[in-house]
């Protein structure tokens, strides 16, 4: 019987697991599927397993990455060595599965084995909450992420209501990298200009403090109080912290809201409060809408497909919805134009704009509804 690996780099997302149960249901009766465990490490050590068809539907909602993840960086050498490995272990195909730095390793990984006379064929399966993958109109895990995002802010913002008379500024940090789709997320609960968040900085709409400061002290003069989101990888000069997609196995540490807040509290004597929502946006599989999941199923079940067909050096995009309720559906994307590039925000933000632009909430209700 045929032999195919999947494995799962990166960081975790909510509907990470998902997609290898859109993998192995494909591919059930048809082929053997072998698992890569522990991210592109494990496949340069070798630690491979077969993976059993289990309770998929179990599978599919558990958290974290059933394989287990990480960040590694092979070299060019270590990928020859990896896809020599493969084809010993009678391995004709691999899915990855991961966002932009994995499907770089993809590409890198086809392109090691074409070098030393390996015939593997390469797949690509995408996977992040920041949603920054070009090829695919979103990218699984992010529907989750961002659900939660609205949610936390739309709950701390009544809590700083409830303690303004204390505490009158809340700086509240997303994950995204350089990207703000989940700076755009936040917003999408707020109905009138009282409601939080009131002022919101992305990478596309960067973060200057001495106009930062100016804003949220307006904010604090109007409504009382102000809960201010920043993205991660909006305030760079700040932070020290550069958000690339050059550096995978560099550990990207949050705070920047920590020193945001600090300095704003010194220079303007208002009490300041840091919220840091960390890795639990990638986390919160409990609250992942069916289509986000049905997405990361999807593009398991296709990736399965195009191997399985014989394709190699594509990666599995989503397609776009026309109406709610409609199927997710899959078509190939070469990994040529994912690997390592970068996709960001395409709207015209204003730094602290709070509301999210009516293209974006039209777009989030057609996946949602």
């Amino acid at each position: 019987m045929t032999r195919y690996a999947i494995l799962q780099a990166g960081a975790p997302s909510p509907v990470i697991n998902a997609s290898l149960a859109g993998f192995l249901h494909h591919l059930d009766g048809l082929a053997e599927v072998v698992g890569v465990h522990g991210g592109a490490g494990g496949l340069v050590a070798g630690r491979l397993a077969p993976v059993p068809v289990e309770d998929l539907a179990a599978l599919a909602a558990r958290p974290g990455a059933a394989l287990g993840a990480g960040r590694y960086l092979p070299g060019p050498d270590e990928l020859a060595a990896a896809a020599e490995r493969l084809r010993d272990n009678g391995i004709e195909g691999i899915a990855l599965n991961g966002g932009n730095g994995t499907m770089g390793l993809a590409a890198a990984l086809e392109a090691a084995a074409a070098r030393t006379g390996v015939p593997l064929r390469v797949a690509g399966i995408p996977k992040t909450i920041d949603n920054d993958l070009l090829g695919t109109d979103r990218s699984p895990g992010f529907l989750t992420a961002g659900t939660f995002v609205a949610h936390a802010v739309q709950a701390l913002g009544a809590d700083l209501r409830a303690m303004a008379p204390l505490e009158k500024v809340r700086v509240v940090e997303v994950l995204g990298r350089n990207v703000g789709w989940l700076g755009l997320a936040a917003s999408l609960f707020r109905g009138n200009p009282q409601d939080a968040p009131h002022l919101v900085y992305t990478p596309e709409a960067p973060l200057v403090f001495g106009e930062f400061a100016a804003a949220v002290d307006a904010v604090v003069r109007r409504e009382g109080h102000a809960l201010v989101v920043v993205a991660e990888g909006a305030a760079p000069e700040i932070s020290g912290d550069e958000f690339t997609v050059a550096r995978p196995d560099r550990l990207l540490r949050n705070g920047v809201s920590r020193i945001i807040a600090d300095r704003l509290a010194a220079e303007t004597g208002l009490p300041v409060r840091a919220e840091v929502l960390g890795m639990v946006q990638r986390a919160a599989s409990w609250m992942a809408p069916g289509r986000d999941r049905a997405d990361a199923w999807a593009v398991g079940a296709a990736a399965a497909g195009l191997l399985h067909e014989g394709a190699s050096g594509v990666m599995a995009g989503l397609d776009p919805v026309d109406s709610p309720g409609a199927a997710s559906t899959c078509s190939p994307v070469p990994l040529a134009g994912v690997a390592e590039l970068t996709r960001s925000v395409p709207y015209d933000l204003a730094p602290g704009c709070p509301d999210a632009p009516a293209d974006f909430r039209a777009w989030w209700e057609r996946l949602t509804a």
